[in-house]
């Protein structure tokens, strides 16, 4: 639809406190003359086109009136979501005419809505997954797993390919994106109904100059920009959605009893609460965050554990046939997740590589091993209750 951005100006005048200035962070308060229909609750991907052909993306997170007149609040991405737009980096929005789009929409399309995480009402993050690549007599099938994604793992069906289109400095096809990490995925929807899939690698190149240290002076790097992405159109996509974690575990023949979904006990909260009971009791906790992580008790050596590779093959090496697992998401305001393995004396350090911030225990809970969010400096720890404290 065309619109009218009569004002345009940051979101961040307009809300107190340090939490809500940082939720205002690239959010504009655009002013136009009359209301116009959209959704709010930050679900939808919009595109906004000025005149020029420049363009930006984002998420409508509020609507009001004020004296000014009708208002929304756009939340602008904080980078280029196609590879096809230019990002304004400026402070401000150009006023006058631009065509405002739908390119994201989980409420109307199943296929976006397979690819949204309904916690925070966006699509998944596929920042540095694992990405493999295969093509079929229909189409190509990409699969996505680990990085941002946590325990979530995609299989997409591509069909009815009407594009291909690479850009990269090595030369090559899709090829060279598969098998390893990327930066990120974006799943768009044209004017013409086709959907858009962008594989998106690009990253910058911060280049100091010589002889340059934490001693020297504050001095502006050379910025070299490798623009690396693959972009596909088709007619079709389904969507497969698998849990990694489960999943691995069954291939080694381990039983995995999702806990969380019991309604009438927070068993995360629950395991929690007995993690604290059998490895703190005794322990001087003042000082040391233990709200933010549990493991603090450990990265602040109030309890003496094995850390590292050490504490990895301890864990590979105790067999216990049943284990309980949860993740410490508070941090985060995350989901509750917990398990309880069975059958898992085959357990290893390897299958928790989908998750941060999580716990297993034995079924006594004489022992626990932890994998933090921090773990090029912290952890993992293992620890047992015959260690002296």
């Amino acid at each position: 639809m065309e619109i009218i951005i009569t004002k345009a100006l940051s979101n961040a005048r307009f809300v107190s406190g340090k939490q809500e200035k940082l939720l205002a962070q690239f959010a504009k308060r655009l002013w136009l003359p009359e209301e116009i229909p959209v959704v709010s609750d930050g679900s939808v991907v919009y595109r906004l086109v000025f005149a020029g052909g420049t363009a930006v993306e984002g998420r409508i997170t509020g609507t009001g009136v004020d004296e000014q007149g009708f208002y929304i609040v756009f939340k602008l991405h904080s980078f280029s979501l196609n590879n096809d737009i230019l990002l304004l980096e400026h402070k401000r929005l150009p006023r006058g005419r631009a065509i405002l789009s739908e390119v994201f929409n989980p409420h109307t399309d199943k296929t976006f809505r397979a690819l949204t995480d309904e916690r925070y009402m966006g699509q998944y993050f596929f920042h540095g997954a694992f990405m493999r690549s295969s093509r079929t007599a229909n189409g190509m099938v990409l699969e996505f797993e680990l990085g941002a994604l946590s325990d979530r793992a995609f299989r997409i069906e591509l069909s009815g390919i009407a594009a291909e289109n690479c850009v990269s400095e090595s030369g090559g096809g899709l090829e060279t994106f598969a098998g390893g990490r990327i930066r990120e995925v974006f799943f768009r929807k044209n004017e013409s109904g086709e959907y858009q899939i962008t594989i998106d690698n690009t990253y910058n190149d911060f280049i100091f100059s010589k002889g340059t240290n934490c001693f020297s002076p504050p001095v502006k790097p050379k910025i070299v920009k490798h623009i690396n992405y693959f972009t596909i159109r088709c007619r079709d996509l389904k969507v497969r959605q698998s849990n990694y974690f489960i999943d691995t575990l069954k291939k080694n023949g381990i039983e995995c009893i999702e806990l969380h979904h019991n309604r009438e006990e927070n068993m995360t909260e629950t395991l929690r609460q007995r993690w604290k009971q059998a490895f703190l009791q005794g322990v001087d906790v003042e000082n040391i965050y233990l709200d933010q992580c549990l493991w603090h008790v450990f990265s602040y050596n109030r309890l003496k554990s094995l850390t590292g590779e050490e504490a990895s093959a301890r864990l590979d090496s105790v067999g216990s046939s049943t284990l309980y697992v949860f993740l410490d998401n508070a941090r985060i305001n995350g989901p509750d997740i917990c398990y309880r393995l069975e059958n898992a004396a085959s357990f290893s350090h390897k299958m928790l590589s989908c998750y941060k911030d999580v716990y297993v225990m034995d079924e006594n809970f004489s022992w626990t091993y932890v994998r933090t969010h921090e773990e090029r400096s912290c952890g993992p720890y293992f620890y047992h209750v015959n260690i002296k404290k």
